[in-house]
């Protein structure tokens, strides 16, 4: 596939780079780059150089790069999937975004954000029913980040443009979010703030009262099951 990296094209098209000349390329998910491919990016980082396909004419190239992963590189790095070289060659300043699960005070901000994107014409009332939706789901651990939330919002906004009721948009929610759905087995009509109660108590008890275990099967880090713990008032023996 030409220009698969650069995005160069044999008939004379700049590729990527070359376009991003003095100016910043952003490389998404750059733990799932095959190490073939890790070779060159680390050449164009190096030589500060491309070369067109087909071309022996080298052009400098000037470019800041931000990469972002959700892997970690270090273990990638032991398991040679991703080169040394390339990690401290792009690690000039590191920048670590918790996931969402452990900011939970940005799930209300972000998510009617997202929503008022979505929707700019919304009126109050279904303003009003989102954001009750997302103070509820302020316990949910969100598995899939800030990518989950979006799609959340997006299936919120065109079910409340079809004229769908409360009541509806939360038996959807049991139904499409899985930890939430497991959170409500057996209620009748609670919380779902009073299900997560009820999952962290079920969860320390399988795990005989580890913390450490069980914030790793809740999918928490051990600040955030203190704080839970905290706020539904349960004592660690």
């Amino acid at each position: 596939m030409e220009g698969a990296f650069t995005g160069a094209s044999r008939g004379g098209k700049k590729g990527l780079f070359e376009m991003a000349h003095q100016g910043t390329i952003f490389l998404d998910e750059i733990g799932e780059m095959p190490v073939a491919t890790q070779v060159q990016l680390l050449r164009v980082l190096q030589e500060k150089e491309v070369r067109r396909l087909g071309s022996d004419t080298v052009t400098p190239v000037d470019i800041r790069i931000i990469a972002a992963t959700n892997r970690n590189l270090l273990e990638e790095i032991q398991e040679k999937k991703f080169r040394a070289d390339l990690y401290y060659r792009l690690n000039v300043l590191n920048l670590y975004l918790p996931p969402l699960r452990e900011r939970q005070e940005d799930i209300l901000p972000l998510g009617m954000e997202l929503f008022n994107r979505l929707w700019p014409e919304s009126d109050g009332n279904s303003r009003k029913t989102v954001r009750g939706i997302l103070e509820k789901l302020q316990g949910y651990s969100w598995p899939g980040n800030v990518r989950e939330l979006s799609n959340l919002l997006e299936r919120l906004s065109l079910l409340l443009q079809q004229g769908a009721g409360p009541d509806f948009i939360r038996r959807y929610l049991l139904q499409s979010l899985p930890q939430i759905q497991e959170m409500g087995k057996g209620s009748s009509g609670g919380e779902l703030l009073e299900w997560e109660r009820e999952r962290i108590l079920r969860v320390l008890k399988e795990n005989d009262l580890d913390l450490a275990k069980t914030a790793a099967a809740l999918g928490y880090s051990r600040s955030t099951l203190w704080r839970k713990m905290k706020k539904y008032d349960i004592e660690s023996k």
